[in-house]
Protein backbone atom coordinates (compact mmCIF):
# COMPACT_ATOMS: atom_id res chain seq x y z
CA UNK A 1 0.00 0.00 0.00
CA UNK A 2 1.40 3.54 -1.03
CA UNK A 3 0.94 6.20 1.55
CA UNK A 4 -2.17 7.96 1.02
CA UNK A 5 -4.02 5.22 -0.80
CA UNK A 6 -6.36 4.56 2.91
CA UNK A 7 -8.30 7.67 4.17
CA UNK A 8 -8.12 6.53 8.02
CA UNK A 9 -10.74 9.38 8.71
CA UNK A 10 -7.80 11.39 11.27
CA UNK A 11 -8.51 14.58 9.63
CA UNK A 12 -12.87 14.27 9.97
CA UNK A 13 -12.14 13.48 13.32
CA UNK A 14 -9.78 16.38 14.11
CA UNK A 15 -12.53 18.93 12.72
CA UNK A 16 -15.43 16.89 14.30
CA UNK A 17 -13.99 17.24 17.74
CA UNK A 18 -13.49 21.43 17.36
CA UNK A 19 -10.63 21.81 19.27
CA UNK A 20 -7.55 21.38 17.45
CA UNK A 21 -6.05 24.55 16.57
CA UNK A 22 -2.74 23.28 14.69
CA UNK A 23 -0.84 20.12 13.48
CA UNK A 24 3.05 20.47 13.48
CA UNK A 25 5.36 17.75 12.40
CA UNK A 26 8.78 18.11 10.59
CA UNK A 27 11.78 16.09 9.71
CA UNK A 28 11.17 16.38 6.12
CA UNK A 29 14.40 17.87 4.67
CA UNK A 30 13.46 19.95 2.23
CA UNK A 31 10.37 21.49 3.08
CA UNK A 32 9.12 24.22 5.41
CA UNK A 33 5.72 25.82 5.35
CA UNK A 34 2.81 26.62 7.45
CA UNK A 35 -1.03 26.92 5.69
CA UNK A 36 -4.47 27.07 7.17
CA UNK A 37 -6.73 23.93 5.57
CA UNK A 38 -10.41 23.71 7.32
CA UNK A 39 -9.44 25.74 9.91
CA UNK A 40 -6.51 23.97 11.42
CA UNK A 41 -3.10 25.52 11.19
CA UNK A 42 -0.85 22.69 9.83
CA UNK A 43 2.85 22.94 9.76
CA UNK A 44 5.63 21.32 8.14
CA UNK A 45 9.20 22.16 9.36
CA UNK A 46 12.48 21.19 7.89
CA UNK A 47 14.93 19.31 9.47
CA UNK A 48 16.29 20.48 12.97
CA UNK A 49 19.59 18.94 13.16
CA UNK A 50 22.74 18.55 11.01
CA UNK A 51 23.37 14.95 10.78
CA UNK A 52 20.26 14.41 8.19
CA UNK A 53 20.60 15.50 4.84
CA UNK A 54 18.65 18.90 3.73
CA UNK A 55 19.11 22.38 2.80
CA UNK A 56 21.43 24.67 5.82
CA UNK A 57 18.93 27.54 5.40
CA UNK A 58 15.90 25.67 6.99
CA UNK A 59 17.19 24.25 9.51
CA UNK A 60 16.23 25.28 13.02
CA UNK A 61 12.95 24.94 15.08
CA UNK A 62 9.15 26.65 15.47
CA UNK A 63 8.45 28.88 17.98
CA UNK A 64 4.64 28.55 18.85
CA UNK A 65 2.79 31.81 20.68
CA UNK A 66 -0.59 30.63 21.78
CA UNK A 67 -2.28 33.05 24.17
CA UNK A 68 -3.78 30.85 26.68
CA UNK A 69 -7.14 33.07 26.80
CA UNK A 70 -7.55 33.16 23.61
CA UNK A 71 -6.35 30.03 21.68
CA UNK A 72 -7.94 30.98 18.28
CA UNK A 73 -5.04 32.64 17.71
CA UNK A 74 -1.78 30.71 17.19
CA UNK A 75 1.17 32.60 15.78
CA UNK A 76 4.37 30.39 14.70
CA UNK A 77 7.55 31.10 13.14
CA UNK A 78 10.79 29.87 12.20
CA UNK A 79 14.09 29.98 13.71
CA UNK A 80 16.71 29.40 11.61
CA UNK A 81 20.24 28.54 12.52
CA UNK A 82 22.13 30.79 10.62
CA UNK A 83 19.82 33.52 11.61
CA UNK A 84 21.27 32.49 15.58
CA UNK A 85 25.20 33.07 14.71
Amino acid sequence: MKIGMFNSGVFSMLLQRNEIKCIACGHSHNDCFEGDFCGIKMCLDACSGYSPYGTDELRGGRIFEIDEKDTSHIKTYMVHYKDLL
